[in-house]
């Protein structure tokens, strides 16, 4: 994943991106029919910043939306051509940043650290999880 402060110096001024609008971005090429809910939890990112992510993918036509064709209360989201344009010229580069965060490490610190991050994804999921029950 890019950092906030790299991605902007790097590729936000550049394309006119967030930091949040290229992480959907590469979520949407990944994942196909992807709905802004799911995105919000594999992200771990609320809802209200998913939404004007979305939007302004959406409104620079990177992306479409449609409705789910079981639940017409649930949007699907896919890449436009715009889009698949826009994730092609920065996707190798950001991957490369990527690896350059993580040159030093062994590949045995990469599966550490990966692991370490998922759990701690998991936790704060079951946090958050816990906290909404409790306010019911």
């Amino acid at each position: 994943m890019v950092n906030s402060s790299g991605f902007q110096q790097k590729y936000g001024r550049k394309y006119g991106l967030a930091l949040n609008d290229w992480r959907v971005l590469m979520l949407v090429v990944s994942r196909p029919g992807v709905s802004p809910t799911e995105l919000s939890e594999l992200l771990a990112i609320d809802k209200m910043n998913i939404t004007r992510a979305v939007q302004r993918l959406l409104d620079r036509k990177f992306i479409t939306a449609a409705t789910h064709p079981e639940d017409g209360r649930k949007l699907t989201l896919t890449i436009a051509r715009r889009g698949a344009r826009m994730y092609e010229a920065i996707a190798p580069g950001a991957w490369q940043f990527h690896e350059d965060l993580v040159e030093e490490f062994s590949e045995a610190e990469r599966l550490m650290l990966r692991d370490l991050l998922s759990r701690l994804i998991a936790r704060g999921r079951h946090l958050k999880a816990a906290s909404t029950e409790e306010g019911d």
